[in-house]
């Protein structure tokens, strides 16, 4: 495959991972490219793909994204809502990738973990020279790598720490890759994001209790007492951050109380298809509380449930909930099928990072996030059985 350079398609699948976390609109042309490559070269990929994940999770994803299109034809500004679904084409990546995969098997899955890395480092190197040089340490202003947001950058930094992680504790220790962890668990910190650093936290208790409870257990001592010394040595941003995770009198978090009331009260009189999506300016100011500031329109409820509740209906949160819960299940089971120890450990990786995007969602709109959302989609195909493994299951 990558050895002769004759495979347009892998290189560019590989080159989109990387964009990922460079340039949304590199990323996105380079998706443009692939999928001419694709049906050009030859359409069979694309049927290859579609029938690499499991019947169950292709059809929520079918729903999910049929459900967009429903709620946006009825949204309150139906041409906003479908200037929105623009992002229905970050499903197509996945088919892609899937299709490379299962062709490629182990060798692709090596060098997309390649890919992967090397784009979590490049954008944490760049986020340490914004902290070091540049005085990017602050809550006005925070680390954002090359990406857009510093919460964009502490949800991508999760994953690619969580998937590092995972191969170099339950496959075998890499050094390169080892300081890749320190390198994006550091500048994750940085980053100031906490919803992020509660999603990792409950990754890496998934990878813990991959090994035993009692490791799980130890894991989240050794997090306390780390937390600790983090709190005591921790300059005063992090330390404030710290400090205020949980307090309601923070300016954040009251923001996000504020919001959650707001959105129930949306879906209270929106219940079946929500306002569509996308349609926050034409509701702000009718559902605005008293005590929230005015003249200030927040772009999104910061909580992916409540965010579909919203724009979707009650139908579609329960959509999206079969969806995450598929996935889910789809990793879990290709972890417990795996029968080589990187294989398994890849698969592990996943799962947390998978776990660690779904608790990160809970206190901020992830899956809006074009970056993030480009990348969770893709997570699944990295899994898909290979053409080999296919045929050793049947005998």
């Amino acid at each position: 495959m990558l050895k002769d350079g004759r495979d347009l398609r892998a290189y560019l699948a590989l080159a989109y991972v990387l964009g990922c976390f460079c340039s949304i609109t590199v990323a996105q042309v380079i998706l443009v490219l692939m999928a001419i490559v694709f049906l050009v070269g030859n359409p069979r990929w694309i049927h290859l793909g579609l029938r690499a994940f499991p019947q169950t999770y292709g059809l929520w994803n079918l729903l999910l994204t049929g459900w967009a299109v429903v709620t946006s034809t009825w949204a309150l500004e139906p041409t906003r809502a479908w200037h929105h679904l623009r992002k229905l084409m970050f499903w197509v990546p996945p088919i892609l990738l899937a299709a490379l995969v299962t062709r490629y098997g182990a060798p692709f899955r090596r060098v997309w973990l390649y890919a992967l890395t090397l784009g979590g480092v490049i954008t944490s190197g760049v986020g340490l020279f914004q902290y070091v040089w540049i005085g990017h340490g602050t809550l006005e202003r925070r680390v954002t790598g090359l990406l857009s947001h510093y919460m964009t950058l502490g949800g991508m930094l999760s994953v690619v720490f969580l998937i590092v992680v995972a191969v170099l504790w339950l496959e075998r220790l890499r050094w390169w890759l080892a300081g890749a962890a320190v390198l994006t668990g550091t500048v994750l910190v940085l980053s100031l994001t906490r919803s992020a650093w509660l999603g990792t936290l409950a990754g890496l208790t998934v990878l813990a209790s991959l090994r035993g409870w009692r490791k799980a257990t130890r894991l989240v001592l050794a997090c306390g007492v780390l937390g600790l010394a983090v709190f005591w040595l921790a300059p005063p941003a992090l330390s404030y951050r710290l400090e205020h995770f949980f307090s309601p009198s923070e300016v954040s978090n009251r923001m996000r109380l504020w919001l959650w009331e707001m959105g129930l009260r949306v879906v209270r009189d929106y219940p079946w298809l929500g306002t569509g999506p996308d349609q926050m300016p034409y509701i702000y100011d009718n559902y605005r509380l008293p005590t929230m500031p005015k003249g200030e329109v927040q772009a999104h409820f910061h909580d992916n449930l409540l965010q579909m509740a919203v724009e979707r209906g009650l139908p579609g949160l329960v959509i999206w909930l079969g969806w995450y819960c598929s996935g889910l299940q789809w990793l879990r089971s290709q972890y417990r099928q795996a029968e080589m120890s990187s294989e398994q450990a890849l698969a592990a990786g996943l799962l947390a990072a998978w776990v660690s995007l779904g608790v990160t969602g809970l206190f901020e709109y992830n899956f809006g996030d074009s970056e993030v959302l480009m990348l969770w989609l893709i997570l699944p195909a990295w899994v898909v059985p290979d053409e080999k493994a296919v045929n050793r299951r049947a005998v």
